[in-house]
């Protein structure tokens, strides 16, 4: 149950930061010059250790936010002659960030969180089915 609770968390905190990705698509570079980076969270299964008679080792217990990456892809160049912040030569830059793939994204991380949720109930009623056993 610990490792799907922990997966419904990072589900939520990924479906945060999608949701970021897709407010700022349409973004151009600020008065300081910086256009908005497509951000990404990144994720490490996380383990603890166990020991099973004479055998140790680890054991997986989810996954563990550990951070906020910035896509390395350059910004998107446009030429929209006559916009606020277009340059001498008529081009703005924009985010990096494809909607499309963003949405593609949120639809992944929709399922991922359905489904961990979906393995919680499961346990639950398990356990239950386990209490009722014996009545």
């Amino acid at each position: 149950m610990h490792a799907s609770s922990s997966g419904l968390d990072a589900m939520s905190r990924r479906m945060e930061i999608i949701a970021n990705n897709v407010a700022n698509a349409q973004t151009t570079a600020g008065p300081d010059g910086k256009v908005y980076r497509r951000k990404d969270a990144l994720f490490a299964e996380k383990l603890s250790k166990a020991s099973i008679g004479n055998r140790k080792g680890k054991v997986g217990e989810g996954v563990e936010f550990k951070g906020v990456v910035e896509d390395t892809r350059p910004p998107k160049r446009i030429y929209r002659p006559g916009h606020p912040d277009a340059d001498k030569d008529g081009y703005i830059m924009m985010a990096n960030v494809d909607p499309m793939e963003e949405m593609v994204s949120m639809m992944s991380c929709t399922r991922a969180y359905e489904a961990n949720l979906a393995a919680i109930k499961a346990s639950r009623s398990m356990a239950n089915a386990a209490l009722n056993i014996g009545k």
